[in-house]
Parts: C-alpha cells; structure tokens; sequence
C-alpha cells in the first residue's frame, strides 16, 4: 500500500510538471515570464560551425583582384572555411534603397558665389587680405578639439589685418551681411619646431606619409551604393599603387571611441572625461607621441563641433596641428552641425573638403619628412543616409591628388563604425551595415617593395577577421624607418588581446570576435553552437520563437487571429534550425522557424538573455522584455530576418513604414 501511495504522487507531481511546462510553453505574454530551468550549455553539440586548420603562408600564391564589387564580400568571404563568417554584409541595393533613397545635392560653388584670390593670407607678411571693404572675422591663435562657443568680434575691413599665428579668416564684401560669407581661406602654418625635430632624426630615408580618413557611420556597402565616382577611381587606381579591400573588420561597441580609442591608443583602461582645460589624458599611449619619437609630425582633424573626442582625448593633445574650431565657427555663421540632414557648405566648399584641404596643405608643408594625418570626417552622421553622396566628387579630387605624388603613401579609408540608421536594429543585414565598417588600404607599391611579402601577407588579410587593435600594432611598425626588420609590437598593443602587423603578420583563419575583445552582441559572426535536434522544441526555444511572432504581429498591427488585417495572424509552425552562445552573462540564440499560415515563409532571428538589463536605442522597435529564465532578467529580440523569397504586396501602414514589409503575409481580399 505504501508504494502505492509513493507511486501515485510521483505521477502526480509527474503531471504537474507537465502541465506546468505545456503552459509556459504557450504563454506568449510580453510580461515577466518564469519557465523551468534547462542547463542551457549542453544543449549544444560543441562543434563550432567554420574552425579550420591555420594554413601555411607557403600556400598563399593568390593575386590582389582589382575587380571591385558590391557582393564580393559575400563572394569572397562564405566559400571560406573560417572561423567568422557574417551571415550577411548588409542590405542588398533594392533593400537599401527602401531605406536610403537616392537624392542628389548642388555643390557649394553654385550656392555660394566667390571670386580666387578675394581673401587671402600671406605668411611671408603675416596678415590677412582682402580685396574688397567688408567683414571679416579670424580663427583662434591657438586650436584644440571639442565643443567650444565662436566668440571672435565681426570687423570692418579696411586695410591688410597683422596675424599672430591664425590659419583662417571669413569674408565678405557685403556689409548688409552677418552670416553665410561668400569668402572663407584656411592655411596651414608650418610649425619650425616640428619639422626641425622630424628633420634631426631623418638622415636620407624616403619620408612616408601615413593618412587615416575616417568617415564616420560608414560601411563598405555604403560606400558602393553612394559613392560611384570614387569607387570608379580606385578600380582605376594607378599601378604605382596596391590596393586592399579587407572586409572583415568588425566593430568593438556601437560609437566612434570604441575605435579610436584601441586604433590610435592600443588597450588602455578610458573613460570619457568632460573638462573645459587644454589637457592630454593619454600622452603616453598616443601614436602621435610613438611617432613623433621615430621623426613623424602629426595632424588631427575632425569637423564635428562636438566633445565626442575631446572626452577620451581631452582638449588639447600633444599633436603638431589640430584642426576642430572652423566648425564650431561655421555653428555660428552658417548654422553648421554634424547631424544636418542636408549639404554642409561652409562658404564653397563642402565640410569634409577642407579638413582633405587641409591634409593636403599638409602633406605638401612637411613633404621631406614623416607625416601622420587622421582626419575624421561626419559627412554621414545623421539618420537620411543620402547626405554621404556630397563626398563623392571632393573624395575622388583628394584621392587624385594625394596619389599624384612622388612619395611613399599609406592611405587608410575607414569608417569608424558602420551604419546606424534604417534597419540596424530590425534586420541582420541592417545589424552588420554598422558592425562592418569600410575599411579599404591604398599603399605605394614603392613603400610595399620595401616589405618582404606584403603583398601577399596583406591580400590574406583582407579576408580575414581584423581588430581595432591592429591599427595600432601596424601604425606602430610602420613608424620604423627599416622594414625589413621584424618588431612584435603585440605585446606594446595589448596585453589581453593577440594584435597583428597587417603588412607582417598572416592572421590566423580562426579568430573570433572574443579573441580580439568584441563583444558578442556588437559581433556579427556569433560562434554558435548547433542545438541537438531532439532540444528543438524545448519549452524555452518555443517561448522564444513565439514571442517574436508576437512582435511581428504587433509590428503588422495584427494582434488576434479574429483581427481583420492587412496582413495574416502568424502562428509558430516548426523550429527547423537551432543555436546558442553562452558567454558570461548573456546567452545567445539563433534560431529558425517557419509558421503555420504559409508553406513558403521562413523566419531567422537572432535573441539574447541577459543577466543586466539591454539599453534600447531611440529607433529600436524590438524593446527589452522583462523575463525570469534561471537567472535571466532580460530578453532582448536582436533581429529577425525572412531568409526565403519573398516580395511583400501589402498596403499597410505599419511601425515598418513601408520600408520594408518583410514580416507580412498578405491577407487576401
């Protein structure tokens, strides 16, 4: 009787549990939820999906293609067998196109009318011209970057103005006029000290001149869609030079510091530091001082009127020219800012035009000795997408012209984070539009000749994983003035994370996102570990699936089967694919499904549980949901993607806003 009695409560308790794991599995609320506990980490089978065998550097016999296209990041990148592989690159051209139309914009020339030679600044004389009586007002004696109020007074020009050691002035012969001159020149004084100090370490090497262009929010798809004519140029660049499209480097965090930062710094411990003083936080650290040490000058540019560097860098670092207070100027006078969503002219000439002037001005200014440039341009931050074709043209006529001389280049065209608009935080594609920044290489066959191997150790590279940290490691190297020394400068980068010389060292096939400090929610190639089939449909597997039908059919403003809809009520059909990252206090899921409404639709997502709550952006229309999975606080849907066929011909009004109507099923009249 007694065993009777034990046998009827375990199946009792049994019973419960069943019940309780059938209900949960059901429930779709968007509230907390509390499931039973699994021990997620041996659900899957420990099989990473791409790790290969490192291959040896004798194999690499591959040519440098100069056949530049949209898709050959897909087309070199997937045949592949390494260890981060993208699911997608981003948006192909017609989903872009839904995001970002094309628009086109006047060139300054034909907004603002100047005549040559109406403002000048003459060095020999130290002072300014103008050959006309109007207004004119002067830049700083002194520079530093950040945000700062334009106070200097609008004068009266009579006669040549006496200069201390400014570098710009605003004119205009109209007196009737306060803002929006028609006459602006910049300068670029040469600094005695600096080049006496480059020319006492330099004893008949040929210089170099190492550029950093950074374009703020700019991916590599980006580039293609908005920027033809430059595109054009380098699939026509001279055979003087070599050119490199690595498509792999992801991004470290969602803004610009978390690559300028490790790039220009290596690993140092920062935070951002908001003073109004003239200070240098990381003198130590800094490429300018590393290069200086090795007879470079150095300049830094930045047209963005803001304290987004001055807080990690501080106000007035130890760089031989800095240029950041003509755009603070140009608030004033011409109701400039970084995040217009139209042309940025200031006089004739387009922002970004003359901080590339500028490192032009530069280069010409200290061309017998080593220049360091980095020049951060925010020609695309802001939300249209459109305004980054106002590049093209000044890009192309700085490419021409930068290449054009006789010296030892070594061009970085960058973009410091990817894209940050449109679907980012809605698609995969629209995710790695920002978590795979441009990053292209133009270098002088002249300077590469001088590198044993770096041809070839460079065209590898291009395909595989890079970290901000190898920006620092390289810029490090190319400082000495005798290549064909070996340095390790691993160690002087980063103590955590192994760094790589892109021109010495083959990076290995497979290294991840972790190896190098990326973390996982900002990575755009997870190392998932595939979900035994019989776990498929675990109760937590399907709580997550259905929760994200619940969010399309929100989005679709389809809440209830019974809800007369422009698009179908969608029901969870079948998990058909699963996988999971388990690393510290997040958890990864990808998973695919389809539905029971359609035969042909099948959705991926990717979703994340986290132990912290997840700060949702302004944009983002999959917010956080509170959850209590173990002790997971937080659910977080990442994206979700449709990865058949398929080409909506739904009218609906929708938090998509027709951009894209992917998630519907249209219901038929």
């Amino acid at each position: 009787m007694k065993l009777i009695r034990i046998w009827f409560a375990l199946t009792l308790i049994a019973w419960i549990l069943l019940f309780a794991i059938f209900y949960f599995s059901i429930n779709q609320s968007s509230v907390s939820k509390e499931i039973a506990i699994w021990d997620l980490p041996n659900w899957g089978n420990n099989k990473l999906a791409n790790v290969i065998k490192y291959p040896n550097f004798s194999k690499l016999k591959e040519e440098i293609s100069s056949d530049l296209n949209y898709y050959d990041d897909e087309d070199t990148i997937f045949p592949l067998n390494i260890a981060c592989k993208p699911d997608s690159f981003g948006y192909t051209f017609s989903e872009a196109e839904r995001w970002f139309p094309s628009k086109t914009y006047p060139r300054c020339e034909s907004l603002y009318h100047s005549e040559p030679g109406m403002i000048n600044i003459d060095f020999a004389e130290n002072k300014l011209y103008m050959n006309c009586s109007g207004w004119y007002v002067l830049g700083p004696a002194f520079e530093e970057i950040g945000s700062m109020p334009f106070l200097k007074p609008l004068l009266p020009y009579e006669n040549p103005v006496a200069l201390t050691s400014q570098e710009y002035a605003f004119g205009t012969c109209d007196k009737s006029k306060s803002d929006n001159f028609e006459h602006f020149v910049y300068k670029l004084r040469p600094k005695d000290l600096a080049l006496k100090r480059a020319e006492n370490y330099f004893k008949g090497e040929k210089p170099l001149n190492i550029v950093m262009l950074v374009v703020d929010s700019l991916s590599r798809r980006q580039f293609f869609r908005k920027l033809p004519i430059s595109l054009n140029f380098l699939k026509n660049l001279s055979s003087n030079y070599s050119f490199f499209d690595f498509k792999l480097n992801n991004v470290m965090g969602r803004n610009s510091h978390f690559f300028i930062m490790p790039a220009l710094f290596g690993d140092i411990k920062y935070e951002a530091i908001y003073r109004p003083y003239r200070e240098d936080y990381h003198t130590e650290n800094s490429i300018w001082k590393k290069l200086h040490e090795k007879g470079f000058v150095s300049f830094f540019g930045s047209d963005g009127c803001v304290d987004s560097f001055s807080a990690f860098l501080g106000r007035a670092p130890k760089i031989d020219h800095i240029m950041g207070s003509v755009f603070c100027a140009a608030k004033r006078f011409y109701g400039y800012d970084q995040d217009l969503k139209s042309q940025r002219c200031i006089g004739n000439k387009n922002a970004h035009k003359i901080i590339m002037d500028q490192i032009l001005q530069f280069s010409e200014a200290y061309k017998n000795v080593s220049r360091f440039s980095y020049a951060h341009i925010n020609t695309n931050h802001e939300s249209t997408g459109t305004v980054i074709s106002t590049l093209d043209l000044d890009l192309a006529d700085f490419l021409t012209d930068i290449t054009s001389r006789n010296e030892d280049l070594v061009l970085f065209i960058k973009g410091d984070h990817g894209l940050r608009e449109g679907g980012w935080f809605q698609t995969t594609a629209g995710a790695n539009e920002h978590r795979i920044p441009l990053t292209f290489l133009i270098a002088s066959n002249s300077f590469l000749e001088k590198i044993p191997n770096s041809l070839q150790i460079l065209s590898h590279n291009t395909k595989r994983l890079i970290s901000n940290f190898d920006f620092y490691n390289t810029l490090l190297s190319l400082g000495h003035p005798n290549q064909t020394i070996f340095i390790d400068n691993s160690k002087n980068t980063s103590r955590r994370y192994r760094s790589y010389n892109l021109f010495k060292d083959c990076i290995s096939a497979n290294r991840t996102c972790a190896d190098i400090g990326i973390p996982l929610e900002w990575c755009s190639c997870l190392p998932v570990k595939n979900i035994d089939e019989k776990h498929l449909n675990d109760p937590l597997i399907l709580m997550i699936a259905n929760e994200v039908l619940l969010k399309i059919n929100m989005i679709n403003k389809c809440n209830r089967p019974t809800d007369a809809c422009g698009c179908k009520y969608l029901s969870l059909g079948s998990i058909v694919k699963g996988g999971i990252v388990d690393k510290n206090n997040d958890v990864y899921f990808k998973i695919t499904f389809t539905t029971n409404e359609s035969k042909y639709a099948v959705f991926r997502t990717d979703v994340r549980l986290s132990k912290i709550a997840i700060n949702a952006e302004g944009n983002d229309i999959f917010k956080s949901i509170p959850i209590k999975i173990k002790d997971m606080k937080y659910m977080k849907i990442m994206n979700v993607n449709r990865i058949d066929a398929y080409e909506s011909k739904c009218v609906i009004e929708n938090k998509l806003n027709k951009k894209d109507q992917m998630y519907c099923l249209c219901n038929k009249a």
